[in-house]
């Protein structure tokens, strides 16, 4: 089976729909899976958790899901789930920051002269300290 890191919300004491979760345990779900009734649900994108969730009233954890999986949108159920850790605030925003900053496939170089470049660039539709056509942000050019 895939492996795949996600994120989960709990009520504060990590319980949720009146199970208890344990940090370092595993909880298998016996049953076929379904979306927003059975199985363990969780987000890869630890920000869409707040779509079912108040940030400030929950707890947050790292999961591994290792079982079936399904997604639908923004969310996934299992009926195998690791709870890695428990993240506090602060750890669940540097969560948030790494996941978007992952998908974000910065490239090594940040000073690039080609079209369509951004970050300390020059070239068409080049943005941020730029020169060329379509170039935005302390820039000269078109646009």
């Amino acid at each position: 089976m895939k492996k795949t890191k996600g994120f989960k919300a709990f009520n504060k004491g990590l319980i949720c729909q009146g199970f208890q979760y344990e940090p370092g345990k595993t909880f298998e779900f016996d049953g076929k899976i379904s979306m927003c009734s059975k199985g363990f649900h969780f987000c890869e994108n630890p920000l869409d958790i707040l779509d079912y969730y108040d940030l400030c009233d929950c707890d947050f954890a790292e999961i591994q899901a290792t079982g079936r999986t399904e997604t639908k949108d923004n969310k996934s159920v299992t009926d195998k789930i690791i709870i890695k850790t428990k993240l506090e605030l602060p750890a669940f925003i540097k969560a948030s920051f790494d996941f978007l900053w992952e998908k974000c496939n910065i490239k090594p170089s940040l000073f690039n002269k080609k079209d369509y470049s951004k970050l300390a660039s020059s070239g068409d539709s080049s943005q941020l300290a730029s020169s060329g056509y379509y170039s935005q942000l302390a820039s000269s050019g078109y646009y």
